[in-house]
């Protein structure tokens, strides 16, 4: 079993020291003719690793080897590995090197579990169950005249021609852009972008079983706390419809976003 390991060693050393990422011709030259004098010195390790762009997986195996006592001897007695001086290195050089690239492993280990870490955090604090409702442009208090009024952002909305883009353009039906127009709370500044899912809503473009992305253009009186008012044009459309009873699910990609006096970034 050692026999086969320091074998199976042996043979990966041989393979990450020809190259198998890949190199320049004068350094694959290089490498050869000190595999030849079975002569490899620590600088063309290091130089190595900084031409070649190693496998996480290759490095490890290189690690593996170094630190394994069996097969560091192995290998120290066919590559006699010296300094720039001439001073032989052997397996003192290899193991250095490997707890070099061992640490250096752990810091990108322990740097990435801490990105995966604080985006979960991200999530669970931009994360609420919704109170879903949907509001016309014609709605109770709302300011409107003939089918027309406006967010409170300043966004203008027409039941007929649509939403107003930050071109001045009318785009039509119920989006800005490619986001639903919503109301939120106060807390939630305009502009801001909810991706809802398991919302049960169907129509204008919804599926019950797909997500969708708001952006909040408006407020109003009774839109408090985790309540979000979806805008459908006027109050009577049957455009969007509670097709199945869900507990949707709503999560704040973007907060605020405002590009002008009455626009926002989409």
């Amino acid at each position: 079993m050692k026999s086969k390991r320091i074998k199976f060693a042996l043979f990966i050393c041989v393979f990450i020291l020809y190259g198998c990422v890949g190199s320049s011709k004068s350094m694959t030259l290089d490498i050869s003719h000190n595999m030849k004098n079975k002569q490899v010195t620590e600088t063309s390790i290091k130089d190595l690793s900084r031409n070649f762009k190693f496998a996480n997986t290759n490095i490890k195996t290189m690690t593996f080897m170094a630190n394994d006592q069996n097969v560091a001897k192995t290998v120290s007695s066919i590559y006699q590995v010296r300094n720039t001086d001439g001073e032989l290195k052997s397996q003192k050089a290899i193991q250095n090197y490997s707890e070099q690239l061992s640490h250096k492993l752990h810091q990108q280990q322990r740097a990435k579990e801490r990105k995966i870490q604080k985006e979960k955090e991200r999530k669970a604090r931009m994360t609420f169950t919704p109170y879903t409702t949907t509001y016309g442009v014609d709605c109770y208090g709302c300011e409107h005249q003939n089918g027309r009024g406006q967010t409170s952002l300043g966004v203008a909305l027409d039941a007929n021609l649509g939403v107003m883009m930050p071109n001045g353009n009318w785009q039509p039906g119920i989006r800005y852009g490619k986001y639903y127009v919503i109301a939120a709370d106060p807390r939630i500044p305009l502009c801001s972008i909810i991706k809802f899912t398991n919302h049960g809503l169907s129509g204008s473009g919804l599926q019950p079983n797909e997500p969708f992305y708001g952006i909040v253009l408006d407020r109003g009186g009774a839109i408090r706390g985790t309540h979000l008012d979806l805008y459908i044009g006027l109050e009577s459309s049957p455009s969007v419809q509670k097709v199945q009873n869900t507990t949707p699910t709503a999560e704040i990609i973007r907060l605020g976003g405002q590009s002008g006096p009455r626009s926002c970034s989409i």
